[in-house]
């Protein structure tokens, strides 16, 4: 298969994989982390990407170097103090608001990618340069790793740091590596200096203007000096040409006076090097700072100043600087004053000297130049860093009403903690508790406290009962500290909605009043208002805003029309979107909200020439998204930079009129977004039944390649004669597909040859599972290799007797039981065509994946996939983020993208897809299917494949199996560890929690429990049981040896509604890293079948060996049906049966033993228990039984006659719940057992598995024609 090494070298710059590569991570970046993008800038990009590539790819395969466009400048404001005096709101006095400006540039689409791909290149060698930041803090030292800020997402092999260059991340996460930045000095004091031994120093330096002041000669010799002998000349000739920018001609005069305003003057500052903006400069700032890292480097037990001090360490996060010095003993003679004055002149004189040797024109900054002796520790620094932890892991973990509520105190205490203005201390204080220092910039703090608190507070208030009960208030006849008639004390209840919204109210009044303090504080101002949407909050930031847009140009007006562009942005993307309106305070007015910041929008605009260009395109992108305020005014035709913005205002109120013909297709793309698919179908027509056919063809291609469900509306509306005239060119890209394959019963039409498009789309699709696709596979393959001509799905017919016998009931399959047929060449489809990178020889297991993914996803599209996501409450702007083209370079192939997670598909096929068709870059991943392979091989490993299905698949329920590899948590990683290792993966951690609800008869008043006054209490008593047993956990700490930990969570049958697996299971997985197996409440199969079905979650953590985290979600069908489910409507329903392979998570081959499940009723099946028996070590079965001395005499028998582990979790309506296994002795059988019913029971114990293979003699003889053994 293919297998495209990056290098240094400048003919990769024309190839369509980098350039979408650079895409996209230039626009992931930008979206989430750029202070200012044109977001509609970003989306024509992609509805137009594969035009975008050709323009990058032909300026490379010239012989002239591209140079850069120039760039345009925004002005923020840095921190700084403001107030509200005489009813103004204006600077302090002392403030020089000129001086505290950050120029944010503006690159154009075409530079970002560009920059980008040029960083791909040479990024391996300047990351391998720097070292790499997850080691240790002491090996960091000892090494020389010194860099934090601003670290590619690298792999390390053998201490050489690749890049992740395939996917869509950029940089390594921020708060990872700022912690380690900011404990780096304490550890390495901790490390170096013995208890009590206080003869050391933390000095903290600051770059001044850091990006502002280099140069591009700089950056071009930086480059040449570390990768000339690594990169062509013609790349580094293509780096020092373009890497050097001018300002836009109507900015440079805002520039220079940024410039020149600037202590000390930046000179040069027409040609620009790294624009703060540019998705590559914080990666290209670290390059220019390695040679001063090193020189910092080598002066480690280097002493200074008449041996006064010795260098220990330091570090540097961009332009952040730390270093640890030792201190001799003479230093104490002197006062804490004459050191830190020392200290301070030495390092000083020390970085002028380095920087002007290693890195011209820069310059430390003076006044952020300070000094921690170890004498004057005791002040210490304020330990912001320990709360955030205890914050982050409250938040990362099940949050109940009273974890919830505790964890909104720890960030309103964090919050106020944060001050300001600290207080000037002289030296009669230093070395106080009055002289504390904060561990982590207050800016860091109070953002970390806004989001969190919005995350926490929108957890919580959807399982809030609306208002107190009643029954726990104080009468005045009940005093304090008495108890009622009943004998009971009054109970604490959990915080409710009104509670809620008054702090969420008051916490929101408080992040605005932080932002009037600091208007540089725009984040939080967001969150304080997507928190609260509230029109007289809003109107209050308006009044303040509004003295100061009145005005001509002042510093204080461009602050302003920042935060008012922030503020219009915003608006249009975040403010108030939620998927819940229950996440909203009750008083929230979102609709008057954006009314009211429209007259805002409608002002700037009514009044343009008043205003900068960024101002307008938010306001214009604002008045797009609300209905009614979509028709711009266009009796001045608007400046370049707005043309875009208006176009869209346009189309959103129906007019196409003004579209240029080559984006007349991606402005109908983004009109169905954001109104519907159906309007922007009838606006569309009207311009397309205008225009000339070349034009009509050319934009119902570009529509079919991409949206599907506006493609759909545009057929619908077409006349008989349009239809008549269009069909083939619909039929080709499948929007028709499967229209009239079916029978009036809904089976595929027997023996007919159907196009692959019109079986994949079709309801009654028997492929979309492991088994019967991996036999398309074996019928295809001898055709592709076959064909010379490309295969797209139109060309492929299916044909069988009986589709039925496809059916997971009627294995096995024999080979003549469907054919397959290549038609003539079909007419061609952009989406289909091989990518130039791929080999002829490989051109078959490309096109092998294709055809497999339609057919598994259903889709015309084989880059798309079936995951849903969860809409916002009221849609406003949805960003176009996806294209076939990007997508081709980026597909994910986990089950999810397939279909629901009782699809029967595993994750095998995923890997046989990504194997297919993986492209240049794909990151590395733990795969059960090989990657290298010819056609011959591939067809031996899919035989292989059907052989092992076969000989799983369960005769007597005929039931189809399949198999899942989950590696085994084990904490002994080394495979040295033999005795520890085995112990632990032989053996399992069980956890059991019986919860109280739902109860039976809940069902009987609604069957899929959604009624929300039993929602809350459901989610919040699901909440609860969870939080217990991670509190149970800790108890258990106390009194069991070693780490307290559960590796699998059982709870009973229909335990949790659908929506709270997301909201509640998962983030309990994920801190845990452990499987948890829950019963779902009744719900529908999906939106188009509404079949009542009963099924039960597994959700598994998966540890990637690249270090994330995964989260499988398999959902296990129920079949057998009780008499009251009938009843009630449900429906039978097991696609598969599933079985889990726990494996060696060093040796994923070796597996080590099995265990399925059964929801309730299903366990009583014993030919179910006959199938899976010679394939499992233990049996889980969730169940909801009222009869439970009957259940507890089926687990007795079952754990015997399957002869392995049987667990059992009931609801705490009847209990019973019970873990039992085939011990000789009695009394060892019953390993757990939850007795009387009523009550929520949380029961924990270890099953060890070792049994089974050597300890025999501990064990009942067993079963006869047992074959496990």
């Amino acid at each position: 298969m293919h297998n495209i090494q990056l290098s240094s070298e400048h003919r990769h710059l024309s190839q369509e994989y980098l350039i979408v590569a650079a895409w996209k991570k230039a626009h992931d970046y930008i979206r989430r982390h750029n202070w200012y993008s044109d977001v509609l800038e970003l989306d024509l990009t992609n509805a137009a990407i594969s035009e975008t590539v050709d323009r990058v790819a032909s300026e490379f395969s010239n012989e002239t170097f591209p140079v850069p466009d120039p760039i345009r400048l925004v002005l923020a404001p840095k921190s700084q103090q403001w107030e509200i005096k005489n009813q103004k709101w204006q600077p302090l006095t002392d403030q020089k608001v000129n001086s505290k400006m950050r120029p944010l540039a503006h690159p154009s689409v075409r530079d970002q990618i560009i920059s980008t791909a040029m960083m791909i290149l040479v990024a391996n060698a300047v990351e391998t340069a720097q070292g790499d930041p997850r080691q240790s803090i002491r090996s960091a030292n000892e090494k020389g790793m010194v860099s934090y800020g601003h670290r590619l997402f690298c792999d390390n092999e053998d201490d050489l740091l690749n890049y992740r260059w395939g996917n869509s991340t950029v940089y390594r996460e921020y708060f990872q590596d700022y912690q380690t930045f900011i404990r780096r000095p304490q550890a390495i004091v901790t490390d170096t200096f013995p208890d009590g031994d206080t003869a050391w120093a933390v000095i903290t330096a600051d770059l001044s203007q850091f990006y502002d002041r280099v140069r591009p000669s700089l950056l071009h010799s930086k480059l040449r000096n570390l990768l000339g002998d690594v990169a062509d000349s013609k790349l580094l000739d293509a780096l020092s040409t373009f890497f050097n920018w001018s300002w836009h001609a109507d900015d440079k005069a805002e520039a220079i006076k940024y410039a020149t305003n600037s202590s000390p003057e930046i000179a040069g500052y027409d040609q620009i090097a790294l624009p703060q903006g540019l998705v590559s400069s914080g990666f290209f700032a670290n390059l220019v700072l390695i040679d001063f890292d090193r020189d910092m480097v080598s002066k480690y037990r280097e002493t200074r100043v008449d041996d006064c001090f010795q260098y220990v360490d330091y570090c540097r996060y961009v332009d952040d600087m730390r270093f640890v010095v030792r201190l001799d003993s003479r230093f104490a003679a002197k006062s804490s004053a004459a050191q830190e004055q020392i200290l301070k002149e030495s390092f000083s004189d020390m970085l002028k000297t380095s920087l002007a040797q290693h890195a011209p024109g820069l310059l430390a900054k003076e006044s952020k130049l300070s000094v921690l002796l170890g004498t004057n520790a005791g002040g210490g620094s304020t330990r912001f860093s320990m709360a955030m932890s205890r914050i982050s892991r409250n938040a990362s973990s099940v949050m109940d009403m009273f974890r919830g509520e505790e964890t909104l105190d720890l960030i309103e205490g964090l919050f106020y903690s944060t001050r300001s203005k600290p207080l000037d201390f002289g030296e009669r204080f230093e070395g106080t508790i009055l002289d504390s220092q904060p561990d982590v910039r207050e800016e860091t703090v109070s953002r970390f406290a806004a989001h969190r608190f919005r995350t926490a507070y929108r957890t919580l208030r959807p399982m809030s009962e609306p208002e107190m009960d009643k029954q726990f208030e104080l009468t005045e006849e009940l005093q304090e500290g008495e108890t009622d008639w009943s004998g009971r004390s009054p109970q604490p209840t959990a915080i409710d909605q009104v509670t809620l919204d008054a702090k969420a109210e008051h916490f929101s009044g408080i992040l605005i009043e932080r932002w009037v303090r600091d208007p540089s504080s725009m984040r939080i101002l967001r969150v304080a208002l997507d928190l609260n949407p509230c029109v007289a909050n809003l109107e209050l930031i308006l009044e303040l805003m509004r003295e100061h847009l009145s005005r001509r140009k002042s510093d204080r007006r461009t602050i302003v029309l920042y935060c008012a562009a922030e503020l219009l942005k915003a608006g249009a993307t975040e403010t108030g979107l939620v998927n819940d309106e229950d996440k909203l305070p009750r008083h929230a007015d979102l609709s008057g909200y954006q009314a009211k910041l429209a007259e805002l929008a409608e002002d700037i605009v009514a009044n343009r020439s008043r205003y900068p260009w960024y101002l307008l395109q938010q306001a214009q992108l604002f008045l797009a998204c609300l209905v009614g305020y979509d028709s711009p005014d266009l009796t001045n035709k608007p400046p370049l930079s707005e043309v875009n913005y208006t176009l869209l205002r346009q189309v959103c109120s129906g007019s196409y009129e003004e579209v240029p013909e080559s984006r007349v297709s991606a402005f109908a793309c983004f009109h169905s977004q954001l109104r519907s698919p159906e309007m922007a179908a009838i606006a569309f027509l009207e311009r397309w039944r205008s225009s000339p056919g070349t034009a009509q063809q050319t934009w119902l291609m570009q529509i079919l390649e991409e949206q599907q469900a506006l493609a759909l509306a545009i057929w619908n509306i077409l006349t008989e004669g349009e239809k008549d005239q269009w069909r083939n060119l619909f039929e080709n890209y499948g929007v028709l597909a499967g229209e009239n394959c079916t029978q009036s019963n809904g089976t595929l039409k027997p023996d007919v040859l159907h196009p692959l498009l019109d079986v994949a789309c079709s309801s009654a699709n028997p492929f979309r599972q492991d088994y019967a696709l991996v036999w398309l596979a074996v019928k295809l393959i001898p055709l592709l290799v076959e064909s010379e001509d490309p295969v797209t799905p139109n060309r492929v017919c299916i044909k069988a007797p009986n589709w039925e016998l496809l059916k997971p009931e009627n294995f096995p399959v024999n080979e003549d039981c469907f054919q397959v047929e290549l038609r003539s060449k079909s007419s061609d489809d952009i989406r289909f065509r091989l990518p130039s990178w791929i080999p002829n020889e490989h051109h078959w297991a490309y096109q092998l994946g294709m055809l497999l993914r339609v057919m598994l996803t259903g889709k015309p599209d084989y880059t798309q996939d079936c995951r849903e996501f969860r809409p916002r409450s009221k849609v406003m702007y949805r960003p176009y983020r996806s294209s076939w083209l990007r997508r081709r370079y980026g597909m994910f192939n986990g089950r999810s993208a397939f279909g629901p997670a009782w699809m029967p598909v595993s994750p095998w096929i995923g890997d046989l897809l990504t194997a297919l068709l993986r492209w240049p870059g794909f990151p590395q991943f733990d795969s059960l299917v090989p990657l290298n392979f010819t056609d011959t091989e591939l067809l031996k490993l899919l035989k292989s494949r059907i052989d092992s299905l076969e000989r799983l698949y369960g005769k007597s329920a005929k039931a189809s199996i399949i198999p899942i590899r989950v590696p085994k948590k084990v904490k002994a990683k080394r495979i040295g560890l033999d005795n520890e290792r085995n112990a632990q993966l032989m053996s399992m951690r069980v956890a059991i929690a019986q919860t109280a609800m739902p109860r039976h008869a809940d069902f009987e008043k609604d069957l899929q429990l959604n009624d929300p006054d039993y929602r809350r209490r459901h989610r919040r008593h699901a909440a609860s049981v969870l939080a217990a047993v991670e509190n149970m956990l800790q108890v258990r700490t106390t009194h069991v040896a070693g780490e307290a930990e559960i590796e699998l969570l059982v709870l009973p049958e229909l335990a949790l509604h659908p929506d709270d697996v997301k909201a509640l299971v998962i983030p309990f997985v994920r801190r845990n890293r452990c499987m948890v197996c829950t019963g779902i409440a009744f719900h529908p199969v999906s939106v188009t079948d509404v079949r009542t079905i009963n099924i039960a979650a597994w959700l598994i953590p998966i540890q990637k060996r690249t270090g994330g985290l995964h989260i499988e979600q398999i959902y296990q069908g129920k079949h057998n049906l009780t008499q009251k489910e009938k009843d009630l409507g449900v429906s039978p329903f097991r696609p598969t049966q599933w079985v889990f392979w726990l494996v060696d998570p060093l040796q994923r081959n070796n597996k080590l033993w099995a265990m399925s499940s059964a929801i309730c009723y299903d366990a009583t099946d014993l030919s179910l228990a006959a199938d899976l028996r010679d394939h499992t070590e233990m049996f889980v079965v969730p169940a909801l039984n009222q009869d439970v001395g009957t259940f507890d005499n089926m687990a007795a028998a079952l754990h015997y006659h399957m002869f392995q582990h049987v667990v059992v979790a009931n609801t705490g309506e009847f209990g019973g719940s019970s873990a039992h296994a085939p011990f000789k002795k009695p009394f060892q059988r019953t390993i757990f057992h939850a007795h009387g019913n009523e009550q929520v029971a949380i029961g924990f114990f270890e099953l060890d598995f070792k049994l089974y293979k050597n300890g025999q003699q501990h064990m009942k003889t067993p079963p006869a024609n047992l074959k496990r053994f």
